[in-house]
């Protein structure tokens, strides 16, 4: 019997050593794989927001600070740079237009299949382009930050979503009051594209020096600060990638902040130019988060 029982131990202990094995080969393959696409980075979030969806502790958490630092070092400094009162650079020239297949990449990812819908929203984009640059420099934030207008109205500056958040930027009535526009049944200021980059601009920075973080400060835009707050309480941690990872962020937030971090890298320093097939034809049903806005 005694025999029996050890026989027994000794099976269990090596199928734990042969798990052990498999996990560590399965960590070795992903880390290479992330090694070798160390470059390649564009649609890297999107794929860590679906893994999230099993819960848990985030296992990658190091990748993802990593990548999340890449991507938000251009924020962190210009808005660094303000705060301390001292000289911008010269803007960067405009990037060129991605190729198609960045395009048909993100379109797949973050917009539904809907590659010519997103060639409009872009074209729609590059119109106000100066005027959101202008703005957001102005306030000390980084221009890259249009990224937020494609994912919330796909530059539509009538979008209207079922909860009441409206134009380019998504704000609901009491945000756009709070920031000083008129919302009335005479006047809406959300719909002028200057006066709402300016206060969704502000909004966006008095985030940023709440959180310290672009990627919570974007989490708060889309979900509420409320909700950050509370899960940042709940985790202990000030983390977007484990708050997403233990789901203590909504799902479309989850999906939202990559998608606007995956925009960022689309178009560079700048909008692409209009695409000459494009059509101007209304669109306020192609938006991809424009139910969210502002504090929701």
């Amino acid at each position: 019997m005694d025999d029996s029982r050890q026989a027994r131990r000794f099976a269990a202990q090596c199928r734990g050593v042969e798990a052990g094995i498999e996990s560590a080969a399965h960590l070795f393959s992903v880390r290479l794989r992330l090694k070798v696409a160390s470059g390649l980075v564009l649609f890297l979030p999107s794929i860590w927001a679906a893994d999230s969806s099993h819960g848990g502790t985030d296992a990658f958490a190091s990748y993802h600070e990593a990548i999340d630092a890449r991507l938000v070092d251009l924020l962190n400094r210009t808005t660094t740079r303000e705060s301390r009162g001292e000289a911008r650079p010269e803007p960067a020239a405009p990037a060129a237009k991605p190729a198609d297949t960045t395009v048909q990449e993100f379109a797949i990812r973050y917009w539904r299949g809907r590659e010519e819908s997103l060639k409009r929203a872009l074209d729609r984009l590059a119109q106000v382009r100066p005027v959101l640059e202008s703005v957001l420099e102005s306030e000390g934030l980084p221009k890259s930050l249009i990224a937020v207008v494609l994912v919330e109205s796909a530059a539509d500056p009538l979008a209207l979503s079922p909860k009441e958040a409206r134009g380019l930027w998504q704000i609901i009535p009491a945000t756009a009051r709070q920031y000083g526009l008129m919302v009335s049944s005479q006047r809406d200021d959300r719909i002028h594209t200057e006066k709402a980059t300016r206060a969704a601009a502000r909004f966006l920075r008095d985030l940023y020096e709440q959180f310290h973080d672009w990627p919570l400060a974007l989490a708060a835009y889309n979900a509420g600060k409320q909700v950050v707050e509370r899960a940042v309480e709940k985790s202990r941690s000030d983390n977007f990638w484990t708050l997403s990872s233990q789901r203590l962020l909504p799902e479309e937030t989850r999906n939202y902040v990559p998608a606007v971090l995956a925009a960022m890298q689309l178009f560079g320093d700048g909008v692409p130019p209009a695409t000459q097939s494009a059509s101007d034809k209304d669109s306020r049903s192609e938006w991809v988060y424009g139910t969210a806005g502002i504090g929701n």
